[in-house]
C-alpha cells in the first residue's frame, strides 16, 4: 500500500496500514455494522495475497465488488462508497483521473 504525499507516493510499513485499519470509522444501518468497507478491504487484500496486479479499471473493480457486495449481504450494491470513503481515511488509492459511472456523494475529486 502507497500513501500519497505532497512529494508523491511512499511506501507504507505494515504498522502503518494496520494502524489505518483499525482506525477505520464503522457505519452503521439499522443498529448494524455495514459490511461495505470490510468487503472492499477483503477483496483487495484477496487480490494481492495472490499476486494480482493492484489497480484494475474502474469498470473490472465495480463488477468484482458488485457481485461480493450482493452475495454476501449488502443492501446497496454500490462499490463507490466504500471506495470513496477508504480514500478518504488514506487506506485506499485512487488513481488521478478516476472514472466511475456513477457519483458517490462524498466522492474524492472530479470524476
Amino acid at each position: 500500500m502507497e500513501a500519497v504525499g505532497s512529494r508523491g507516493p511512499k511506501l507504507l510499513i505494515p504498522e502503518d496500514v494496520i494502524q489505518r485499519i483499525t482506525r477505520l470509522k464503522v457505519s452503521y444501518s439499522s443498529g448494524h455494522p455495514t459490511l461495505y468497507k470490510p468487503i472492499t478491504l477483503l477483496w483487495a487484500m484477496g487480490r494481492a495475497a495472490r499476486g494480482e496486479p493492484r489497480l484494475l479499471s474502474w469498470p473490472q473493480t465495480e463488477e468484482a465488488l458488485k457481485r461480493l457486495l450482493r452475495d454476501h449481504g449488502a443492501r446497496r450494491e454500490r462499490p463507490d462508497y466504500p471506495m470513496a470513503s477508504l480514500y478518504r481515511e488514506s487506506v485506499w488509492e485512487l488513481p488521478p483521473n478516476p472514472s466511475p459511472r456513477r457519483r458517490a456523494r462524498h466522492w474524492p475529486g472530479p470524476l
